[in-house]
């Protein structure tokens, strides 16, 4: 519990909204440039554009199996026009003496058949018991763009001008560029490469492998998180997704997640 603590405390004590993960992401290494549907709001609000007319996103997991590290993410959006859809999202993360929310609103908008462009508003807050409070509003940007019908790109940029608030926190920033190669109807590779504050440079990949028309399979990892990950999909109805995630860290051992969406 205490190398978790410390983990926590100089890994995550950090306001960008990648803190908080939906399951699905986390099943594919937790790629965060190429995301798409509700859970993006927390990953590139880019993606926001995939929604066709409502839809909700609720996750949760346990880090490294402990209940003291549980975190929850909540989304929901909804289109407003032909182009554009809005979304809000809020998390929550942290022990009673390090606990981190997060609320974010986004505005995705398809500015031609190939190239869709995002912002975001973040109150991030941390309560710490040996420093205080801290509030932060920062603005983070969104973009991905379609190459042909294999290739697709992401760009997300978060919080780029960050501050520390003491020598133990630090509000934080992200960015993140990826591509999707869709290899046919059943298999597409992600691809990320990260820069934030406390992770330096961080490369992570993902395969998803359509086992079944309502059976996905998802293979990851991520050099920074220093973890592999896997997961499954289930299109339980045709408006509701279970996803099911395990990442495993070499030293701290599982991290299990579980996801619902829900698609109007």
């Amino acid at each position: 519990m205490f190398f978790c603590f410390i983990y926590l405390s100089q890994g995550f004590a950090q306001l960008p909204s990648s803190l908080f993960l939906p399951s699905h992401s986390l099943s594919k290494g937790a790629i965060v440039a190429t995301s798409g549907g509700p859970g993006s709001v927390f990953l590139n609000h880019a993606g926001l554009t995939e929604i066709h007319s409502f839809s909700v996103s609720l996750s949760s997991e346990q880090r490294f199996g402990l209940s003291e590290l549980n975190s929850i993410n909540f989304s929901v959006a909804k289109r407003v026009d032909k182009s554009s859809v809005i979304a809000f999202g809020i998390g929550s993360y942290g022990l009673d003496e390090l606990k981190q929310q997060l609320l974010l609103v986004s505005y995705a908008r398809s500015l031609s058949p190939d190239f869709d462009l995002s912002v975001a508003f973040d109150l991030g807050r941390i309560d710490a018991k040996e420093f205080g409070s801290t509030n932060q509003l920062s603005v983070e940007i969104g973009a991905q763009y379609k190459i042909n019908q294999g290739i697709n790109l992401g760009l997300i940029v978060k919080n780029p001008i960050s501050s520390n608030i003491n020598e133990t926190l630090n509000t934080g920033s992200l960015v993140a560029l990826g591509a999707e190669f869709i290899l046919d109807k059943k298999v597409s590779i992600y691809t990320d490469v990260l820069r934030t504050d406390w992770d330096q440079w961080d490369l992570r990949s993902g395969l998803s492998y359509d086992l079944h028309e309502r059976l996905q399979f998802n293979l990851g990892f991520s050099t920074g998180r220093n973890t592999v990950n896997f997961g499954f999909r289930i299109n339980l109805q045709n408006s509701i997704l279970l996803d099911v995630a395990v990442a495993r860290h070499r030293t701290l051992g599982l991290t299990p997640s579980l996801g619902l969406v829900y698609e109007k």
